[in-house]
């Protein structure tokens, strides 16, 4: 009989390694019918080619991450150190409780993850390595810790191969996607409404704007939010890191978590400097006064601004440019003429529920 139970020991161990195996090295079926897991808020046809320097939208970073079931927390509001998961109830000093001591929000990476490769086949070792331990986070759940894991790696990417690099960066937009836009509770425990509890309570404990919780629990009218309702919750606040050269925009969390990146458009009006910046205001339809004595009023579908507006600033009081949408989405990606950073239409309304005023930084590099 011993023969026989190591036969059977042995048959299940590679079925686990097979199925990690498909995990890392295919990507999902793009085809509608697997698409009947994502959010309710993405929009599959408004996808984008995922390319180095050049992926999906923000809060469209690629399928759910079809893995294996996480187990629930057992007691809502407890702090799971497996997971990092936190309840709303947590008091949140540091915008954030995930087992990692909060920084600044937009620092190297490297100093807090050890990742620090010499040179490139140092940096490909390196990586190799943290893709084995990620196998095994995969294997037993633990999605938040392989997304970490991943996300550390990012700002590195550039000193891996090309292999390397897509790896790197499909397996996180799927990651990504899961942990932190799915309705699946991995970043906070499931939050139960309370009798006359609001949205915009919740969100404000969070240090995330209500329309972004809107949007992942598949809320169109926050008034009809009830007591028992189970909310997924997200830990704010979100960051902006602006690279002018790449034409890219990369969201962040508190603990540099990777949160999404996008595709962005320069103009000319307003020159953008290189430094650390605050969210300072919010609008929607902005009108637009052009040099050239042009003149668009809010809601005109030609406006270069597009429909929504944020203010970035060194202080609340000194607003010096502006993250906008834009009339035309050809112009994303390349320099323009009018306005400052733009952003097509459903990338700038992502952006916009993301990013909260006062609490969200923007940080850019040429």
């Amino acid at each position: 009989m011993k023969w026989f139970k190591t036969l059977v020991l042995s048959a299940v161990v590679a079925v686990i390694a097979y199925g990690v195996y498909t995990t890392l090295t295919k990507r999902p079926d793009r085809s509608p019918s697997a698409r009947s897991s994502a959010p309710p808020y993405q929009d599959k046809s408004r996808s984008d080619p995922v390319t180095i320097g050049q992926g999906p939208g923000l809060m469209d970073t690629g399928e759910p991450a079809q893995l294996t079931e996480v187990e629930k927390p057992a007691v809502p509001g407890e702090l799971h150190a497996r997971e990092g998961v936190a309840s709303v109830e947590s008091p949140l000093p540091s915008d954030v409780k995930s087992g990692v001591i909060p920084v600044d929000p937009l620092g190297h990476v490297a100093q807090t993850s050890g990742v620090q490769p010499a040179d490139r086949a140092e940096s490909e070792r390196r990586f190799q390595d943290t893709m084995t331990r990620v196998r095994a986070m995969l294997l037993s759940g633990q999605f938040a810790k392989a997304q970490m894991e991943l996300s550390a790696w990012y700002s590195h990417r550039h000193e891996l191969s090309d292999e390397s690099r897509s790896q790197l960066v499909g397996l996180l937009d799927e990651l990504t996607g899961t942990v932190i836009y799915s309705r699946e509770h991995h970043l906070m425990s499931a939050h139960v409404v309370k009798a006359n509890e609001t949205l915009e309570q919740i969100a404000d404990r969070c240090a995330v704007p209500p329309r972004l919780l809107a949007k992942i629990n598949g809320i169109t009218d926050a008034a009809a939010l009830k007591e028992g309702n189970e909310l997924k919750l997200v830990p704010g606040p979100f960051h902006a890191e602006i690279d002018v050269a790449q034409r890219q925009i990369t969201l962040y969390l508190t603990d540099h978590r990777y949160a999404g990146r996008c595709m962005i458009g320069v103009g000319q009006e307003v020159p953008v400097a290189t430094g650390d910046y605050l969210v300072t205001g919010k609008m929607e339809k902005p009108s637009y006064r052009g040099a050239d004595g042009s003149v668009f009023e809010p809601g005109d579908p030609k406006n270069p601004l597009g429909q929504l507006l944020i203010e970035v600033g060194p202080s609340m009081a000194e607003p010096k440019f502006a993250l906008h949408g834009t009339h035309d989405d050809t112009t994303v990606g390349r320099d323009c003429v009018e306005g400052c950073i733009r952003l097509n239409a459903r990338d700038i309304d992502d952006l916009y529920d993301m990013l909260l005023v006062e609490r969200s930084s923007v940080k850019i590099r040429k």
